[in-house]
């Protein structure tokens, strides 16, 4: 029998960047998170009621010139529940100038999907932040690309380590300046702790990009 499939809209909004599921109840049934990151940018939970019915809430909003372009989430305050890292920095826009409120947003999860903003950390033209523990000391850090960071002084990539309370201190980790583009974390050696994996983007010639690399590997010696 010939399978058929069918096609359900659940939101008009333009720009939907990425997804994040999640049983946010536990009801066995599969929630997600989006992040709408053109016009009416917001991230709104989609809550599974079954039947291929969801209801759609908005959670957070954000100015329609924030430039959000990666949400992320962690507990990163070990309460338990799952908090909002928010990376906004998009600059492919008619005023392509640093803008004093691009960076990483964190949201605290105060639970009944209210979430507090706690912090701003300034990172011109940010991309996308994954939370990992890198330095396997029990604490989220933060790893943190910038694709449109504006000029040769501004560091492209960042890492910064979680030293309790919600307080980062920052790293260039004299990572190569470039576009990264993408990055991606994982044990890629085996050995135990979290790698990260950047990829770089250049319009035009290649070689007119500030080093050789189209993608780098980034090897943490944690644990030896």
């Amino acid at each position: 029998m010939a399978k058929t499939r069918k096609k359900k809209r659940l939101s008009n909004l333009p720009g939907a960047r990425n997804i994040i599921l999640e049983d946010i109840d536990k009801d066995g049934k599969t929630d997600f998170y989006v992040l709408f990151a053109q016009a009416n940018e917001q991230i709104v939970l989609f809550k599974n009621k079954g039947n291929e019915q969801f209801q759609a809430q908005t959670i957070l909003k954000f100015p329609s010139v924030y430039g959000s372009s990666f949400m992320e989430m962690a507990d990163i305050n070990k309460d338990g529940k799952m908090d909002i890292i928010l990376t906004n920095g998009d600059n492919a826009d008619y005023s392509p100038e640093a803008k004093n409120y691009h960076g990483i947003h964190i949201y605290l999860n105060k639970g009944n999907q209210q979430f507090k903003p706690i912090q701003f950390i300034a990172v011109a033209g940010a991309t996308k932040t994954i939370s990992r523990d890198f330095d396997s000391d029990g604490h989220l850090d933060l790893a943190t690309i910038a694709f449109f960071s504006p000029n040769d002084k501004s560091p492209s990539f960042l890492y910064f380590k979680n030293v309790g309370n919600e307080k980062f201190i920052a790293s260039s980790l004299d990572i190569p300046k470039g576009q990264w583009m993408t990055m991606e974390a994982e044990d890629m050696d085996d050995d135990g702790d979290i790698d990260l994996l950047l990829g770089h983007f250049t319009f035009g010639k290649f070689k007119s990009a500030p080093h050789p690399y189209p993608f780098l590997v980034l090897k943490n010696n944690t644990i030896l």
